[in-house]
């Protein structure tokens, strides 16, 4: 929020960031409101969204704009060579962020077994909400679960 001085002038202050246009000057500043403005909540709601936004749509990606990422060194898709990696647990997350389309992870279903090609979701229900599970369960059966 800016707020002024008692000499008149102004100085930004928030609990992220203080920085005094005019340290020097300020003599005594007015001391802030013990209630953030309304433009403060919303600013801080808006930051927050922006950081844990791309974590939430890695698991839901329009078909229309499904693509795999291209290595930013070599400009290159590098994905197919990894494409092993995108049911391993530890990998899946950025798989599914980088290499969507390759991992089919596009739109909301459940994925196949990759030993048997075969989805078992739907009989593993029971697992979407179990502590043990719910991570794994969270990448191979979305859909079964109903997380999109």
């Amino acid at each position: 929020s800016i707020e002024r001085c008692n000499d008149g002038l102004p100085h930004l202050r928030s609990s992220y960031l203080i920085s005094c246009f005019h340290l020097s000057k300020c003599q005594s500043p007015i001391p802030p409101s013990p209630h953030p403005s309304p433009f403060s909540l919303m600013i801080q709601f808006l930051l927050i969204a922006l950081l844990i936004s791309p974590v939430f749509s890695a698991w839901n990606i329009n078909d229309s704009l499904c693509k795999d990422r291209a290595n930013p060194t070599t400009g290159k898709n590098e994905c197919e060579g990894f494409s092993h990696l995108c049911s391993i647990d530890g990998y899946s997350v950025i798989m599914t962020q980088e290499c969507p389309k390759t991992c089919g992870r596009c739109g909301c279903v459940d994925l196949p077994n990759p030993s048997s090609g075969i989805t078992s979701c739907s009989s593993l229900r029971d697992k979407c909400n179990d502590a043990s599970y719910k991570a794994r369960m969270a990448v191979q059966c979305k859909k079964t679960c109903g997380l999109c």
